[in-house]
């Protein structure tokens, strides 16, 4: 993902800012890949649509859950009406909200005028503990 961000960093003139927790190492490939292709997915709009100057990638573990919140300082959109009715156009969101609902975790989208848009995705995530 650091590879990624950088080069659309360079290619689009747009910062990003990207913060992992050391936690997401211990995710297996399954949860990692839903990560990569929702980050993916919701840089890809950030640069179609949001005419946006920043945006953060934070991966934060919390109790019980591996969270990726993805946020920019772009135009908003109605981001609850957008998810209700299906359209062509919004695919890739439904995607995102699927691959994320599809191993038990939760999709959270919220657009604010004069603020951007926060794409947050929660993964159930228990960290293996180490035996003595």
């Amino acid at each position: 993902m650091h590879t990624y961000c950088k080069g659309l960093s360079a290619r689009k003139n747009l910062k990003i800012i990207l913060i992992a927790s050391s936690g997401v190492e211990a995710l297996d490939n399954t949860m990692r890949t839903i990560f990569y292709r929702v980050a993916l997915e919701a840089l890809t709009n950030v640069v179609r649509h949001a005419k946006a100057t920043c945006v953060k990638v934070i991966i934060s573990e919390l109790p019980g859950v591996m969270q990726m919140e993805v946020s920019d300082n772009g135009k908003s959109f109605a981001a609850a009406k957008t998810m209700r009715v299906p359209n062509h156009r919004q695919l890739g969101l439904i995607s995102m909200r699927e691959r994320v609902e599809m191993v038990g975790g939760n999709f959270h989208l919220e657009s604010t005028v004069g603020q951007g848009t926060v794409v947050r995705a929660s993964l159930p995530f228990n960290r293996a503990k180490e035996k003595p």
